[in-house]
């Protein structure tokens, strides 16, 4: 069961775009809680705010107005620079085309947010491959990614995130590009992660990925409409922390 502490908190959070000569409004008034050890799933249609969501909570992004708290610090209004070294020691993120470097090995994939970290060459090694063990890649450390299958490379992308012991895993369609037996096999990957106690946040067009997380949102047009535990009837309005 998920503690009390928080990860996320987003209050009244809206995020503004220009078109041309237009304002259109991505985010319109998300207030969110995710707490600690939780498995959360965003779904909604394509253009309703996913993506916007999900730059936000990773620090790619800061709302246009509200309060973004991440593990209690509040980092709406970071300059780049700071986001982008708090992304690095508290967020971990997995991509859907897997963003692998291609003449670089698994192992030297997973090691670069150790690199980019400042930590030492000697304390690397039992990190970056107790990550591939963990993603069940620990055989494949010395792969490059064109070596390795869809499924695999994925994992790796996965034992990457994972690498720097981030407070927050998010994670960005992982299985869109993948067969079914891949996306299983990644998917699997997940829970078991999240049953070592690693906060996740999945968004995702899929009712099968939603199903395995242990609470799903939708959102829709730039607002939360449902939050829904897992076995439990969704319902519309305000979202509520759980």
């Amino acid at each position: 069961m998920p503690s009390s502490s928080p990860v996320i908190e987003l209050t009244d959070v809206t995020k503004s775009h220009r078109v041309g000569e237009l304002s259109v409004r991505a985010l319109d008034g998300v207030s969110l809680v995710v707490r600690e050890g939780e498995y959360v799933a965003v779904t909604g249609p394509s253009g309703s705010g996913k993506t916007t969501l999900l730059s936000i909570l990773g620090c790619l992004d800061r709302p246009s107005t509200g309060s973004y708290r991440l593990v209690g610090d509040e980092v709406a209004g970071l300059d780049e620079t700071v986001r982008a070294r708090l992304r690095g020691r508290r967020i971990g993120v997995v991509f859907q085309a897997y963003n692998l470097l291609p003449r670089s090995t698994a192992y030297e994939n997973v090691e670069l947010p150790l690199v980019y970290a400042g930590i030492s060459a000697r304390r690397r090694p039992p990190l970056v491959l107790a990550a591939l063990e963990q993603v069940g890649l620990g055989a494949r450390a010395r792969h490059r990614p064109g070596q390795m299958s869809g499924g695999e490379q994925q994992r790796v992308g996965i034992a990457r995130a994972l690498v720097a012991g981030p407070a927050l895993l998010l994670a960005d369609e992982l299985t869109g590009n993948l067969d079914s037996k891949s996306a299983g096999d990644v998917l699997a990957v997940l829970d078991q992660v999240h049953a070592e106690g690693t906060t996740i946040v999945v968004i995702t067009h899929s009712d099968d990925v939603a199903d395995r997380a242990s609470r799903r949102l939708r959102i829709s047009d730039g607002v939360l409409v449902g939050d829904q535990a897992r076995d439990q009837t969704l319902t519309s309005g305000p979202v509520a922390s759980p």
